[in-house]
Formats: C-alpha cells, sequence, structure tokens
C-alpha cells in the first residue's frame, strides 16, 4: 500500500527526478529531500460553478453526512451522470468542496478513496497509451 500512495504522491504533485530515484530504490523518500512543485489552482476551485453546486446539493440530500469513501463514490456517480465526465473529479476535489461547505471530513477514508481513483485513472492510461500502438519512448 505504500508504494501505491507513494506513486499517487509522485503523479499528484510532480515531484523532482531525485524523489522518484529515491522512490524506487524504496527509502524513505518522505522523509527525505520532497520537492513538490504545485500544479496551478486548486481543482477543486476550477471546477464550474454548477459542478460545484451540484456537489453541495448532492451531500445535502444524503442528509450532510460525514464525507467517507461511501460518500465520495456516491456523489461522483451522481456527477457523471448529471454534468458528465463526473469521473474525472477526483475525491480529494470533492471533499475540498465539501470543506468548504462545512462539511466533517472522515480524513482516512477520503486520502484511501482518493489514492485509490487516482491508481485506477493511472492504470487507465496507462492501457490506452498501450494501446495507442506506442511501444517505447527513448528520451535524449
Amino acid at each position: 500500500m505504500l508504494v501505491l500512495i507513494e506513486n499517487v504522491l509522485i503523479r499528484i504533485f510532480d515531484l523532482d527526478a531525485s524523489v522518484n530515484h529515491c522512490a524506487s530504490r524504496g527509502s524513505d523518500f518522505i522523509s527525505k529531500r520532497l520537492s513538490m512543485k504545485v500544479r496551478g489552482q486548486n481543482p477543486a476551485q476550477s471546477l464550474r460553478p454548477d459542478a460545484r453546486e451540484k456537489v453541495i446539493a448532492a451531500w445535502r440530500d444524503l442528509g450532510e453526512p460525514a464525507v467517507g469513501a461511501a460518500v465520495l463514490r456516491k456523489i461522483q456517480e451522481g456527477l457523471k451522470h448529471s454534468i458528465g465526465g463526473g469521473a474525472g473529479v477526483s475525491p480529494a476535489a470533492i471533499a475540498r468542496i465539501l470543506a468548504d461547505a462545512d462539511a466533517e471530513l472522515l480524513h482516512p477514508e477520503v486520502i484511501e478513496c482518493d489514492a485509490e481513483w487516482r491508481a485506477s485513472e493511472i492504470e487507465r492510461e496507462t492501457k490506452t497509451f498501450q494501446h495507442s500502438g506506442i511501444r517505447s519512448l527513448e528520451f535524449t
């Protein structure tokens, strides 16, 4: 599980090559030279206003429960049906919106749900890449 979380952190924060090297050697990269480059703005803020409103409305329709994995998945599924492409909205982005609406977050569940979602997105993108016919890339 730690390797999965390390890979997700590398993907999320676009860690530099030295951190990637530490992670590939299996060393404790979190305690060593963790340099993160933040990419642009908060993804939750970049959603269309109607999508943000739909996230909050869906949470309220559920009775404003504490936000864990089950709630995030229900809201994600609802977004997919109501605005299309809702599967592209990460659980972390949904949780951020709900935190702004004063929702109670079950942080371990939110983090694990987001890590699983990101891992499945990486797997999906990898399969898409593999099916594109490109066998290997060489960087000079």
